[in-house]
């Protein structure tokens, strides 16, 4: 994730969407947590926020940690689909390796759980496990802060007596524009051939439309000639399991579509399923910033490939499954009313109540 470091607290807090006075409670939690913190873990150590999707909350929570140079240990539906394995990963992320004890080095750390709510759904017991290892009085105090809906707030039975819950308010809109009309999407507006009025950009920005956004993030991207480490990062971002699954099912006809001899073909093919491989690896390790970025490298390679005459790009072949997710996605996107571009404050195609996470070992 992107992040711009800030001169000191309030500017940070001036730049997040909304919800001001929250955010500057949570930041004053941690800025303190050494000072007043037991040195065992306690339910005071866990915090909810709660608030409807696409709000900015896990960007503005990463942003508040980054800032207080925490280390952040992620967790969330990508990387934890039950109790076991949320157990390992705060068990993992909290101790400290033998030569962080020995030279004294170890970072301080906050474990984020977002998307707490899909967990859940996944598993029933994610919460009485939670509750568990704030309760054994057994891991050393490290702040754990819980991202998830306001719904799921009804399912989570004791904890939500004993972990203080932060609620947030939906974003005005002159909060959201304030968002918008920072300087990258005002230079994305600028560049872009489709979005023109005139100069006036406060115009576009007021009347923009998501569909045209969302073109930028098309998985047809990916098989463009023109590379944009970026554009492709962000694209992966949106679906960091589906997208690489679709990606494969269209590489062969991709491969037999480009210039490139037999032999070449099938090593390219060959270095793309150990990429895969090793992406699958990353993900359930939880690295997935370094999953991307090996599968963002991989992509690059394909761009140096050039189309046979007449040849372009064909997205056809589509499985049963995918079809499903992606009119899933549709779903689900129309049933927001507002036109400004949602994947700027979240992932709003994500069905987090019904999704169930794949991987590769499991295929």
């Amino acid at each position: 994730m992107y992040y711009m470091e800030y001169k000191d607290d309030n500017t940070l807090l001036k730049s997040l969407c909304g919800n001001y006075d929250i955010y500057k409670e949570i930041l004053e939690w941690l800025k303190n947590f050494d000072i007043i913190a037991e040195p065992k873990l306690t339910n005071k150590s866990c915090i909810f926020i709660a608030g409807i999707s696409c709000i900015g909350k896990t960007y503005s929570i990463k942003n508040i940690c980054k800032h207080l140079n925490y280390h952040i240990i992620n967790i969330d539906s990508n990387n934890c689909y039950n109790s076991k394995q949320l157990f390992d990963i705060i068990d993992k992320g909290i101790t400290s390796s033998l030569l962080q004890i020995i030279t004294n080095s170890s970072p301080k750390k906050v474990i984020l759980i977002d998307n707490f709510d899909a967990i859940l759904t996944g598993d029933r017991t994610v919460n009485s496990t939670l509750l568990s290892i704030l309760t054994e009085n057994k891991y050393k105090n490290t702040p754990i802060i819980c991202i998830t809906n306001y719904e799921i707030l009804k399912k989570i039975g004791d904890i939500k007596k004993l972990c203080k819950i932060y609620e947030l308010e939906i974003p005005t809109d002159k909060e959201i524009s304030k968002i918008l009309k920072k300087n990258k999407i005002i230079k994305y507006i600028k560049n872009s051939n489709k979005l023109s009025n005139n100069g006036n950009i406060f115009k576009v920005i007021n009347n923009i439309d998501s569909d045209n956004i969302d073109k930028v993030n098309d998985i047809k991207y990916l098989y463009n000639l023109n590379y944009n480490k970026d554009v492709v990062y962000r694209i992966l971002l949106t679906e960091q399991w589906l997208i690489p699954l679709r990606y494969h099912e269209n590489i062969i006809i991709e491969l037999n579509n480009r210039i490139i001899p037999i032999s070449k073909l099938n090593n390219f093919y060959k270095n793309y399923m150990d990429i895969i491989i090793y992406y699958d690896m990353f993900m359930y390790n939880n690295l997935c910033e370094n999953a991307i970025d090996i599968f963002t490298n991989q992509i690059y390679n394909l761009s140096k490939l050039n189309y046979k005459k007449k040849e372009l790009s064909t997205m056809d072949n589509f499985t049963k499954i995918l079809s499903y997710l992606s009119l899933q996605k549709k779903y689900i996107k129309n049933s927001y009313s507002t036109d400004f571009p949602l994947y700027q404050i979240g992932n709003y195609h994500m069905n987090l109540l019904s999704k169930k996470f794949i991987y590769f070992t499991s295929i």
